[in-house]
């Protein structure tokens, strides 16, 4: 199985169904079930929850299609739009 590592919180966030596109600054043509992995380092910005894992697998996504981000897909990412950034459906 392909894996993803996402830093916390953005990876709890999928997890939780909050966060349904990751951005990235590639394109993938994998369509299929992935790994999410929480990263060992916290998302620059946001307070450390010490609740949340780190360093583990903690979530099965699908990715469902890439296309290139668009401002209707901030809400769904919770991150603005920005320079070369893909959209990843999950």
């Amino acid at each position: 199985m392909k894996a993803l590592v996402i830093r916390q919180p953005w990876a709890s966030m999928i997890a939780s169904g909050t966060k349904t596109i990751e951005t990235r600054t590639w394109q993938t043509r994998y369509r299929g079930e992935i790994l999410i992995i929480a990263g060992r380092q916290w998302a620059e910005g946001f307070s450390r929850d010490k609740s949340l894992p780190l360093g583990h697998a903690i979530a099965i996504a699908t990715v469902a299609d890439c296309r290139p981000m668009t401002g209707q897909d901030e809400r769904a990412a919770c991150c603005e739009v920005y320079d070369g950034a893909f959209s990843w459906v999950l």
